[in-house]
């Protein structure tokens, strides 16, 4: 059976988080990225739009695919935005109580 995921939420936007935020855009997938800090969430999508622009430059991918998988990342600065999406991932703290405190909210 195939599920069709259209949004994708990632929670945590280290260098994990933003990893996976990258490839789900990539792939065509809506992310809303989320972080509890807003300069995280800032750094993670510098990152990414860094090492877009970076492929761009070395011809590995244009300008049009790049501008369109940066419009497909939407920071949330709320926790309860990604509870609407088809698929949430954590890359959070191995903490248990980060990691419950986090999907008490998402349910």
């Amino acid at each position: 059976m195939m599920i069709n995921v259209q949004t994708v939420a990632v929670i945590g936007s280290g260098t994990m988080g933003a990893g996976i935020a990258e490839v789900a855009a990539s792939h065509g997938h809506q992310v809303l990225l989320y972080d509890i800090s807003a300069e995280a969430l800032t750094r993670a999508i510098d990152g990414i739009h860094a090492r877009l622009n970076s492929r761009v430059t070395r011809g590995k991918l244009t300008a049009e695919t790049c501008d369109r998988t940066l419009k497909r990342l939407i920071p949330v600065p709320e926790i309860h935005a990604p509870a609407a999406a088809s698929l949430v991932i954590h890359a959070l703290s191995q903490r248990h109580e980060v990691q419950q405190a986090i999907f008490v909210h998402l349910a």
